[in-house]
């Protein structure tokens, strides 16, 4: 009945919109995400859609509807593929369910390098799961940067050599970069975001695992002195996703403006990826948070202990089709 109920007000939502055309637009996208207007995502949907209106010369207008304020985040896939909604915006490791290639980028140091973000934008990986994703009746139109630094988050020790996850209870991701913890000794539980500074502060978990933005957000350093941070251990991109069937009905030059306005999106992103992580790092070392940031032989010994279970998990869930996206990844970051 939930579900129902929601649906319902997203379509009345929706036709009231419908009948409120945005001014001089021909093409009208309505986009629906569940992120905040501050949020990284949230303020990525809006820079796409102010660059939509540019690259068009204001013929198609991005109308969008956010907080979850049309469709919740299980419902948004559905939403899309059915041509509820035009658009919408997921983050990469919650779309994985749908598109279990897209655990890929959960695989620690798959990609790496100081320009992996960047490069991989231009990349046969990125061909890859936009063939998949594809495969499930949406257009991928751009992959967003959201981040690629992780902060692992402790109490009692700092979290830096590989002995010390041994018996440690850490806030677990998914089954592919939970399989790097396993190998190292932790035990990952899965804990909704919203519920980690709780189970942080009564001891149900000893540490966590998080972009270092949100560590900041959510105020970890309260409950946690010790951060270890480390970049390239997994990437979440916001992947921007259209219903084809609208996107045939838009005149070729249009389709082609929409493209350039995505790769003015996924360049910005990474701009801004870039600078939240300093921000984000002098917060928490403002707010007393004592942080490590791994060297090179550290992240070496790191990598050698955690990615190849992680990778063998993926493969075993994926099957060939991960095996091929894998072997596009191994090619991106030997580059």
């Amino acid at each position: 009945m939930k579900f129902r109920l929601s649906t319902i007000a997203a379509a009345a939502l929706l036709a009231a919109a419908i009948g409120q055309p945005a001014a001089a637009a021909e093409y009208t996208m309505r986009l629906s995400h569940v992120f905040p207007p501050q949020h990284p995502l949230g303020k990525a949907a809006s820079y796409y859609a102010e660059a939509v209106k540019e690259e068009t010369g204001g013929r198609v207008a991005v109308e969008i509807f956010g907080a979850g304020q049309a469709f919740a985040e299980k419902e948004s896939y559905p939403a899309v593929a059915k041509g509820q909604i035009d658009a919408t915006l997921l983050v990469s490791v919650q779309f994985s369910g749908i598109v279990p290639a897209l655990d890929v980028l959960s695989i620690p140091f798959v990609m790496t390098g100081n320009d992996s973000a960047k490069r991989f934008l231009a990349s046969k990986a990125r061909a890859k799961l936009d063939d998949e994703i594809r495969a499930k009746r949406v257009e991928p139109l751009a992959w967003l940067f959201q981040t690629n630094t992780t902060v692992f988050t402790s109490n009692a020790k700092k979290l830096v050599a590989i002995d010390d996850f041994k018996g440690v209870k850490i806030r677990g991701l998914n089954k592919v970069a939970d399989a790097s913890l396993v190998a190292v000794g932790a035990s990952p539980l899965a804990t909704p975001g919203s519920e980690v500074y709780q189970s942080l502060q009564s001891g149900i978990l000893d540490a966590a695992l998080t972009d270092i933005s949100a560590a900041l957000s959510r105020r970890y350093y309260e409950v946690q002195k010790h951060g270890t941070v480390v970049d390239n251990w997994v990437t979440a991109y916001g992947v921007l996703l259209a219903n084809p069937a609208w996107m045939a009905k838009l005149p070729q030059d249009l389709r082609d403006s929409l493209k350039r306005a995505a790769a003015k999106a996924e360049t910005h992103a990474i701009e801004v990826g870039a600078a939240n992580v300093k921000q984000a790092v002098a917060g928490l070392e403002e707010k007393g948070m004592s942080l490590t940031f791994l060297d090179d032989a550290q992240e070496s010994t790191w990598r050698k202990a955690m990615t190849a279970p992680s990778k063998s998990v993926f493969v075993e869930r994926t099957g060939e089709t991960g095996k091929e996206v894998l072997a596009a990844f191994e090619s991106l970051s030997s580059k």
